[in-house]
């Protein structure tokens, strides 16, 4: 059977997600004071065939609003999602 060459490489990446103070209500009487998430995401290719990759969703497990507002006479805050993991292989078929 003939060699495939092939070489080991890597990635990451460190994306954020910056939502910044606003106001809840038309008088701004209330205010909501932001929030920065930080993931992550990489992945790295082991042989010609296999990859592993992953990623992480708010990587510090910030807790923040994933929506706030003022509405029925009352302030309201939608907490957001906790730190996700994700990972999986990659395996590709023998041509």
């Amino acid at each position: 059977a003939p060699q495939r060459a092939y070489s080991t490489t890597s990635h990451a990446q460190c994306p954020r997600a910056v939502v910044g103070d606003h106001h809840l209500d038309a008088a701004n009487t209330a205010k909501y004071d932001g929030h920065i998430l930080l993931h992550w995401r990489g992945a790295w290719r082991a042989t010609g065939r296999v990859k592993f990759f992953g990623r992480v969703i708010n990587l510090l497990d910030t807790v923040y609003a994933e929506r706030a507002d003022f509405a029925f006479g009352n302030h309201r805050y939608f907490p957001g999602m906790p730190r996700q993991i994700y990972a999986g292989v990659e395996i590709r078929q023998l041509d």
